[in-house]
């Protein structure tokens, strides 16, 4: 019997990529131009992942939009 693990929320990805920065919530909320509380909720894993925040992401964390977008979609796909 094979087990299928829960791909984490994109907002843990996140919180790793934040504290690997050494920057606050936010300083991360300003350099990508959105409100705190967003980065906040994103985290708390509250909210989902928008393809304007990919985007977002991707200009100031690195990687793709894409990759960002896959992860929300795989995170979302396997809790349902």
């Amino acid at each position: 019997m094979s087990v299928m693990r829960n791909t984490p929320h994109p907002g843990r990805y996140i919180e790793e990529e934040r504290a690997y920065l050494d920057i606050s919530v936010q300083e991360l909320a300003n350099a990508l131009g959105v409100p705190t509380i967003e980065i906040t909720q994103l985290i708390e894993e509250r909210i989902s992942l928008t393809p304007d925040m990919a985007r977002r992401l991707a200009n100031v964390i690195g990687s793709t939009p894409e990759m960002w977008m896959r992860l929300n979609h795989s995170h979302r796909s396997k809790r349902t």
